[in-house]
């Protein structure tokens, strides 16, 4: 019966260290898990701010090339052209601010353009 307890006495042992290495074992993956979704989360941002930025120079080189298109056109048509473009970039999600920078016009003008557009 004594050798029972002593076979018995060195499993629950060596199950305890197991229990142990194993129970690090996970930490560490769970350390590393966390590390790489706080690296994947900052990615992510990093994308989202890209985009936006995208978004604008979209925008800028749209309204570029409806200038453009202004060149031969008379004054009537280029007045409906900004105009249009005004409410082509406000539809694209731009402030008035980031409009007005955009086709250089009066923050005053782009906003009476889109109040008499409504």
């Amino acid at each position: 019966m004594n050798m029972f307890k002593r076979i018995t006495g060195k499993r629950q042992k060596k199950d305890a260290i197991a229990n142990t290495m194993l129970s690090l074992e996970l930490t560490e993956v769970e350390e590393i898990a966390e590390r790489l979704f706080l690296s994947i989360e900052k990615k992510v941002r990093d994308l989202r701010t890209v985009e936006e930025r995208l978004d604008k120079k979209i925008g800028f080189l749209e309204a570029l090339l409806s200038r453009a298109d202004l060149t031969g056109a008379s004054s009537d048509d280029r007045a409906d052209l900004r105009h249009r473009e005004i409410f082509v970039l406000h539809e694209k999600g731009l402030k008035i601010e980031e409009i007005s920078s955009i086709l250089d016009m009066p923050r005053g003008e782009v906003e009476l353009i889109m109040g008499l557009g409504r």
